[in-house]
């Protein structure tokens, strides 16, 4: 901001020095027949100073405010703006910057808040029961279930709809899924299949969408790119 000022003010001083020149000038061609000049003590009439003074601002000014054919203020403009679009160039680059760490941070928080999750006993005791117990096939099967049971189900159905959710959007990686739930995510899905499709003919065509797409998604990647055991790979 600084420099800035500082060549708004030398574009000032400059035109300003310039009008004053032009003045000096035309003061010394109205008075060069030496009608009603004031004689300073010296005895030189003023308007002889003043034409002298315009001379040398001229001299001064084609040897010091030229350069190559443009005068100071046309290179003091062409380095402002030069400094103006460098800026705008360097905001631009900083903001982009910005907008990727803020997404590289959001991802990693949230991968580290899934990796809790897949660690909690919570987490441990549903993934039991789901994948121990005899899942209903039908709605009318799930209805059956104890109210326990019925929150079980629907709470493991949720858990990996958000997580596919999560995963489709690009906030955590497929391949994280992958290490951590892999194999469960394919067979929970294949025991809820018969229900969650029911769901869809009957009254909800988006049941399970996320929680499909995550399975088939894992399926598919291990068809096409099987991952190495860590043990193995290092």
């Amino acid at each position: 901001m600084r420099f800035y000022g500082l060549l708004d003010g030398l574009r000032s001083f400059l035109i300003f020095k310039t009008d004053i020149e032009i003045k000096d000038r035309k003061y010394a061609d109205e008075h060069d027949d030496g009608r009603n000049a004031r004689i300073p003590s010296d005895g030189v009439p003023l308007y002889r100073h003043e034409d002298s003074i315009a001379r040398i601002s001229d001299r001064c000014r084609k040897s010091l405010c030229y350069h190559g054919g443009m005068s100071i203020v046309d290179i003091v403009t062409v380095v402002a703006n030069i400094s103006l679009a460098l800026s705008l160039i360097v905001a631009v680059v900083f903001g982009i910057a910005q907008v990727k760490a803020a997404a590289r941070d959001r991802k990693e928080r949230l991968t580290l808040e899934a990796l809790r999750n897949f660690q909690s006993r919570e987490f441990a005791e549903l993934l039991h029961y789901i994948t121990r117990s005899e899942l209903p096939k039908t709605v009318k099967e799930l209805n059956a279930l104890s109210e326990g049971e019925r929150v079980r189900f629907i709470q493991y159905s949720m858990l990996m709809e958000n997580i596919g959710m999560l995963v489709a959007e690009n906030y955590i990686d497929l391949e994280l899924v992958d290490k951590t739930l892999g194999s469960f995510v394919m067979t929970t899905w294949k025991k809820y299949q018969p229900t969650m499709l029911e769901m869809r003919e009957a009254s909800d065509q988006y049941a399970g969408e996320y929680f499909q797409w995550l399975a088939e998604h894992i399926v598919a990647r291990n068809e096409k790119d099987p991952r190495t055991p860590y043990y193995k790979a290092s």
